[in-house]
């Protein structure tokens, strides 16, 4: 298994997005601690869940993990943790300004939670351009709007367009929560590979459970080992 290398990218700000359900809050937290795990705990460490469109699955729910691990967590409605408002944290200028600060940002699902991005279109630009800053679109294979080449690019150039922003990765996060078996992450690497032909935009990693990973008996590429920290309501 070939693990993702955070150590050989120079990214300080990662942004991920992705379609209603793709599991980007799940791989936003995960990616967090990575970095956490890779860099040490001296790194200056963010999370900003600006997920204003899903009430499910949002990565601030597992804010006293993050803070175990030294990663500050900051939302865009901190005075009201169970609402989702239009508000942006000031802390986002900051981190764009402040060169020594590492983020993730977990942006909402759809091109509608795209939007929020477009407000800070000109800072990330400006580090986009630098090889400050990684904009990933988080693919699942298993959603209804997007099991196809074609459905799946649509998804990545709307939520592009909506941003303002370039798409600079694809993570193939194919699952169906515990359900999930092999064969999902190989179809799911199949489709990102071709969205990424078509859009010319990487495939950065997959996105695989850890108990799953060490189950693939075939060469996909990267993988981001990931444990599952977010449950549906009626689970928890």
């Amino acid at each position: 298994m070939e693990e993702y290398d955070i150590k050989s990218k120079g990214s300080r700000i990662t942004a991920i997005a992705g379609h209603y359900g793709s599991g980007k809050s799940e791989v936003s937290i995960n990616y967090a601690l990575y970095i956490a795990e890779k860099l040490g705990s001296d790194t200056d460490i963010t999370l900003f869940d600006l997920d204003i469109v899903n009430p499910y699955f949002r990565s601030r729910e597992r804010r006293d993990l993050l803070e175990e691990n030294a990663i500050k967590v900051v939302s865009s409605a901190e005075s009201f943790p169970d609402v989702d408002l239009p508000y942006m944290p000031p802390e986002m200028t900051s981190l764009f300004q402040d060169k020594s600060r590492l983020g993730v940002m977990d942006i909402g699902g759809d091109p509608a939670g795209a939007r929020v991005l477009a407000r800070y279109g000109i800072e990330l630009n400006k580090v986009l351009k630098s090889g400050e800053a990684e904009f990933f679109c988080v693919i699942n294979a298993n959603r209804p709007m997007t099991k196809t080449k074609d459905e799946a690019a649509s998804y990545v150039k709307s939520i592009r367009d909506t941003a303002g922003a370039s798409v600079t990765g694809i993570i193939n996060n194919t699952h169906f929560f515990w359900e999930t078996q092999p064969e999902d992450i190989y179809r799911g690497a199949e489709l990102s590979t071709a969205v990424s032909e078509e859009l010319e935009i990487p495939v950065v990693f997959h996105a695989v459970e850890r108990s799953l990973a060490e189950r693939l008996d075939r060469d996909i590429g990267a993988i981001l080992p990931m444990s599952i920290y977010l449950k549906k309501p009626w689970e928890r």
